[in-house]
């Protein structure tokens, strides 16, 4: 008997279906366990030359999480949530962990003395002459996507999460310790849904996506026949 097997492209989309909650039980604790396993996921995020420069501060205690509540405005989710994540982008890992990432790389058999030597001149051209302003936005860039990662991998969990922007950055970084040289990219609120929010679906691909050049509609097979974007689970990923 032949199993059904799963496409892994429609499960992801089902992820990101999911709706945002808009209130999480504050009564329900999510796993120390399982949310170390949901960072340890969120901490693989590729990054340019892999310097890594994704940090997590993680704000569990009931009254530490509350008094994000006015830093993020009044939303109610950080103060809600059985976990903040606080993303941060650090803006020098090509300066202090550039040596420790190449003897990772060489322990895993992934660095020759060739590709260090291409690596570190590649990291030395890129980011040896940039000033502070353009290396901030390059680590929010990378914490961007570990967010991305850390969102998923909790909903991947059968946990809500849910992403946070809206900060007063000045007030988090005095509350929480956050030197100078991490930019802060964003919070992911993560716990138990209080309710199943519906998805709000997406503009469609005519809207979003172009064709070679900016302002060309999207154009493939399944467009041309008017086939719906997702009519179906397989629907354009084949």
């Amino acid at each position: 008997m032949n199993e059904a097997r799963t496409d892994p492209l429609e499960a992801l989309a089902g992820l990101l279906r999911r709706g945002t909650p808009r209130r999480f039980d504050p009564a329900r604790p999510v796993d120390d366990g399982l949310l170390r396993r949901v960072l340890a996921v969120a901490s693989l995020t590729p990054s340019e030359f892999d310097l890594q420069p994704a940090r997590f501060v993680v704000v569990r205690e009931p009254a530490e999480r509350r008094a994000l509540r006015p830093i993020a405005f009044g939303n109610p989710l950080p103060g809600d949530a059985a976990a903040v994540v606080v993303v941060l982008g650090y803006l020098h890992p090509h300066r202090t962990d550039l040596d420790a990432i190449v003897a990772a790389a060489r322990g895993e058999g992934a660095m020759t003395a060739a590709r260090e030597a291409e690596l570190r001149g590649r990291v030395a051209t890129a980011l040896g002459h940039r000033g502070e302003a353009e290396l901030a936005a390059r680590a929010g860039r990378a914490g961007s996507m570990a967010a991305a990662a850390l969102l998923l991998a909790a909903r991947a969990a059968g946990l809500a999460a849910a992403y946070v922007d809206n900060l007063d950055r000045p007030a988090l970084r005095s509350r929480l310790g956050i030197p100078a040289d991490h930019a802060v990219c964003g919070i992911v609120a993560i716990g138990h849904a209080a309710a199943i929010e519906p998805f709000a679906g997406r503009l469609p691909l005519a809207e979003v996506c172009f064709d070679g050049h900016f302002g060309r509609p999207w154009n493939d097979a399944a467009s041309r026949a008017g086939v719906p974007d997702g009519s179906a689970p397989s629907a354009g990923l084949r």
